[in-house]
């Protein structure tokens, strides 16, 4: 859709959420923002920042949920963007996190800064942010992944949205508008 110098902001084009549902993701190879480095920070928010601006204008305030290197399907950093409301859905960080097992621990914290101290520190994690960064830490966690699909699907009741390589057709039909509708909605 656009980029900057090291990013790109690209349309979820498989199994979207909702309109308005980007990937923010490095030029360069990083397993996660985890490894972001420091001299990319500023572009990162920078480009984050008129993202969110965006689809806050275009569609509702935004949830954005990075994996780290726990849970992913794709073994390069991205960032999920995508509206915390929408026709059939409502969420909050909260009606997310209350899906997550009680044995992970979540802590608020505020900043890349934390994230890359975790990373180093734990090796993985989980981030939300909606009006607050929240991180999950699932290092001593045994038990079912947690990923942003699973809380989104359990938060909203969207079973047909649980798995985006198994979508009815009538999902993938409906993704393929959506995609244009964040295309007309987003582009530069």
């Amino acid at each position: 859709m656009y980029e900057s110098e090291n990013f790109y902001v690209k349309t979820a084009s498989v199994g979207a959420f909702s309109p308005g549902h980007v990937l923010v993701l490095p030029k360069f190879h990083i397993r996660c923002y985890g490894e972001l480095p420091n001299e990319h920070e500023l572009e990162y928010f920078e480009i984050m920042g008129k993202t969110k601006e965006k689809i806050k204008n275009s569609f509702s305030t935004p949830i954005a949920s990075e994996l780290g290197v726990y849970g992913q399907s794709i073994p390069h950093a991205h960032t999920h963007l995508f509206p915390s409301s929408y026709d059939n859905y409502s969420l909050t960080l909260e009606s997310m996190l209350k899906y997550v097992p009680d044995e992970i621990p979540i802590t608020n914290e505020g900043s890349i800064e934390d994230i890359k101290r975790i990373f180093s520190n734990e090796g993985e994690y989980v981030s939300l942010d909606y009006d607050k960064l929240m991180v999950m830490h699932p290092k001593n966690y045994n038990g079912r992944c947690i990923n942003l699909r699973h809380l989104f699907v359990q938060a909203t009741g969207l079973k047909e949205l649980a798995k985006w390589q198994e979508m009815p057709v009538e999902f993938e039909r409906r993704n393929d508008q959506w995609v244009t509708e964040t295309i007309e909605a987003l582009k530069e």
